[in-house]
């Protein structure tokens, strides 16, 4: 939604980390997973957030193969991640091994890697502290998944005439599902002001609100323009005090942030794989219990009912109703190790169960590249991100006068530095 022309910056811990092992490979695969020098087994050594190697090397950049072979310096982590060993591995063991559908046969093999597929549910469940993995439903990411909201629950439970609030800094993604909505059942797509600080203007959000009008609002945790936290428990309270459901984007915090749905106490909350070091292809929808169980399935196909017979046919349990035809295991099974990955090595304060992770190793190391990184830019460019004054990711969004941002990249490119640039 944001008109910009600017040169899109955004560190992760891809930069920060390195591989120092990785578990055993259950069998010979071609390409560089069977070289003798790969470790054997993880070891989620917990370093102190400023240890780096003596060229000034973060000590985790090799955990990514992409980056510890090609001497990348890859900065365009807001788009996607690059993939840690833990992640390959995981998903190359799955085609590597004996494979099976999941939920559809008795057999020893189908029923193990059924397991692996709800196995990774629950740990999706467990990273963001929903109450049950019935609340977690897999989808193909984060765009997916505000379609389901969109056409399950927002179909029958947005009316004509009601209202879906959307701040002005969502991504495309975020905005086209509503307004399609809005085409189909002659409902209200509105757009909340920001501050110049990046952040929800709440003089605005609550006029809106003040109408009665508002169904939902649907809002990214941080935008991956500007990079600002949103302060989601103010924006959610003050949406329930007014009768309005919240979904959470969740995609540009997910690997940078302590979420906690049940604290938050959002209604949804949607991420995609590929922005945590997870495959692409994979996502999930968080919905809270009392508004799952009044969402109906808008696609239909295998794996969705317990029976379907020429008079009729019985749904799934929740939430296997919502995921029909073969779902994406492999994908899922390694996006359960990225979590893992991030869950070792440490988020801010991260307490998750039966895991306590190094507090502060990720949000410490990159609160300091991120003032580094801005310091340094507003000596030499126009830095269109806000002041880092909030909870802020690491993003920084800028343009060098009479420069073309696509030139830049282009130099960049050159020196082997990726940074993404457009409009």
């Amino acid at each position: 939604m944001l008109s910009w022309k600017c040169v899109l910056i955004a560190y992760s811990i891809t930069l920060l980390y390195k591989v120092t092992a990785y578990s055993t490979i259950h069998r010979e695969v071609p390409g560089f997973l069977n070289r003798t020098n790969l470790p054997k087994r993880i070891n989620y050594q917990k370093r102190n957030a400023s240890t780096s190697t003596n060229n000034g090397e973060s000590p985790w950049r090799c955990h990514f193969p992409a980056l510890s072979q090609s001497g990348l310096i890859y900065l365009d982590n807001a788009a996607t991640t690059q993939k840690p060993y833990c992640v390959i591995e995981a998903i190359t063991n799955y085609y590597a091994s004996p494979c099976s559908n999941v939920h559809r046969s008795q057999y020893q093999l189908a029923t193990a890697v059924s397991n692996q597929y709800e196995d990774a549910r629950t740990a999706i469940a467990k990273f963001i502290n929903a109450p049950s993995a019935r609340n977690i439903i897999f989808t193909s990411g984060a765009t997916d998944s505000i379609n389901l909201v969109a056409n399950a629950w927002g179909y029958t439970h947005i009316r004509p005439g009601d209202t879906v609030l959307v701040p002005l800094s969502e991504h495309n993604s975020n905005i086209l599902p509503w307004k399609l909505l809005e085409q189909k059942n002659n409902s209200n797509v509105h757009f909340v002001k920001l501050n110049t600080d990046g952040t929800l203007d709440l003089d605005d959000y609550k006029r809106q609100l003040s109408t009665g009008k508002v169904r939902l609002i649907s809002i990214a945790h941080a935008s991956n323009v500007l990079g600002v936290v949103q302060d989601l428990k103010s924006i959610i309270a003050t949406a329930h005090e007014h009768g309005a459901l919240v979904l959470v984007d969740a995609c540009q915090t997910l690997a940078h942030v302590n979420i906690d749905v049940q604290q938050l106490n959002c209604d949804f909350l949607v991420a995609s794989g590929h922005k945590v070091y997870g495959p692409t292809g994979i996502g999930f929808l968080y919905a809270k219990q009392e508004v799952i169980e009044h969402m109906s399935p808008y696609k239909g196909g295998g794996g969705m009912v317990k029976n379907l017979d020429t008079s009729g046919y019985e749904l799934e349990d929740i939430p296997h109703r919502f995921e029909s035809g073969t779902p994406p295991v492999a994908q899922a099974i390694g996006l359960s190790k990225a979590l893992e990955f991030i869950s070792h090595i440490g988020l801010s304060n991260v307490r998750m169960k039966g895991v306590l992770s190094n507090p502060h190793q990720i949000a410490s190391h990159e609160r300091m590249l991120l003032s580094h990184l801005d310091t340094q830019l507003r000596n030499l460019a126009t830095v269109h991100s806000p002041p880092i004054k909030h909870e802020h990711v690491p993003i920084v969004t800028f343009n060098i006068a009479g420069q073309s941002p696509y030139d830049l990249a282009q130099l960049l490119s050159t020196r082997n530095i990726a940074i993404r640039a457009g409009r």
